[in-house]
């Protein structure tokens, strides 16, 4: 539209080429071409000198006879093509020259003069805020539909998590999943078992953003497979190993796998590199479920891995977690820290939902303002109280 535009205002041109800059190589590319009596092409004969000369002087430059003009000597470009009359303009912005507006002809043309030359200027400043809003619209259009493609990435991956706490006789849970992005590389299950007894299950796919995500849905997958099938724990954890190391992803994760037994009233745990749970007790006092802590999933192809049984207290309260929890910062990024956590799950109320809601507001109370680093998961149950046992 604007080489259509100046031919209109300078009959005389015979050829018009809009030249644009590649935002990222700043390669020159023709991106417009029109050459009186013959057809529209791509092709570009433009003389180096000139283009040089605009785009270093960033002005726009008249040569009423090109032939014959000192300035660029004795161009093979510009004799080869005779070219006289030339006008061009850089097409910029206030820091950038995006390309230039090139409009030339073989004859000597009176049209081409100091007021046209003005005009052309003129025009390619029209032409250059142009481009650049076409260029901002469409980087507004790709980053929305990254946006859009990662709000549908959040949602599946939400679809992957529980959507409701496990109904286990005796026991009560409660649950919190807060990723730092749309996605992220923590997650949290609850398997019903064969024999009635629940797998629970918390992990870290190392790093963020969708490779995470996808790892995580696959590791979610597997470990309803292998549970709900009655694998022990440490049999579980032996064989999600050995499917990393099948596979070429140089990623790890770090996994806790427990199974409950409400009606034994114990926790047996397996756990590949992660955080043991913490386990508040009648009298307040925080301990860890004392498990030993292997390899993370992915680092060692023959890792070994080793369960161990808890047993839970009336009162006891268990919180598994992932490190988003101890290593939340502060705008003055000093994490949350484990002496925190103990204190606050010593000092919060006795159900597991209220623990978990007092968790939730020391983390936010601590962090303040900070931008959230890491994604936040934490699970917590224990036995219902006032709850018998046989």
């Amino acid at each position: 539209k604007v080489l259509d535009t100046l031919f209109r205002v300078f009959p005389d041109t015979d050829r018009g080429f809009i030249i644009l800059r590649d935002p990222k190589s700043g390669t020159l590319t023709p991106a417009a071409t029109r050459i009186v009596g013959g057809a529209r092409d791509n092709r570009l004969t433009l003389s180096q000198t000139i283009l040089q000369y605009v785009l270093e002087q960033k002005q726009a430059v008249l040569s009423t006879d090109a032939m014959s003009d000192g300035r660029f000597g004795r161009s093979d470009t510009i004799v080869g093509l005779g070219l006289r009359s030339v006008m061009c303009a850089p097409l910029k912005t206030e820091d950038n020259v995006l390309g230039l507006i090139s409009l030339d002809t073989q004859k000597v043309s009176p049209s081409y003069n100091r007021d046209a030359l003005t005009l052309l200027a003129g025009i390619a400043n029209f032409a250059s805020l142009a481009i650049t809003n076409a260029r901002l619209h469409n980087v507004l259009v790709a980053r929305e539909r990254v946006e859009q493609d990662l709000r549908n990435a959040r949602r599946i991956q939400h679809s992957f998590l529980p959507q409701q706490s496990p109904s286990v006789s005796g026991y009560e849970f409660a649950e919190w999943y807060n990723a730092a992005h749309e996605v992220g590389g923590d997650f949290y299950d609850f398997v019903g078992l064969p024999d009635g007894k629940l797998g629970i299950t918390i992990g870290d796919v190392s790093g963020k953003g969708i490779s995470a995500a996808l790892l995580m849905a696959k590791l979610t997958g597997n470990i309803r497979v292998l549970a709900a099938a009655g694998t022990p724990p440490v049999e579980l954890m032996r064989r999600l190993n050995a499917t990393f190391a099948s596979s070429e992803a140089d990623i790890f994760v770090t996994l806790l796998y427990a199974v409950l037994d409400h009606d034994r009233h114990t926790l047996t745990i397996a756990n590949a590199g992660h955080y043991a749970p913490m386990v508040r007790r009648r009298d307040r006092t925080v301990i860890e479920a004392c498990c030993e802590s292997g390899y993370p999933l992915g680092i060692l192809d023959e890792a070994t891995f080793s369960q161990t049984e808890f047993r839970l207290e009336p009162q006891d309260r268990v919180c598994a977690f992932t490190d988003g929890i101890v290593e939340a910062m502060n705008e003055q990024m000093q994490p949350y820290g484990f002496e925190k956590l103990v204190r606050t799950l010593s000092e919060a109320p006795s159900s597991p939902h209220a623990i978990l809601e007092r968790i939730q507001q020391s983390i936010w109370e601590h962090t303040g303002s900070a931008e959230q680093s890491d994604d936040l998961t934490l699970v917590c149950f224990g036995p219902i109280e006032g709850n018998s046992r046989q």
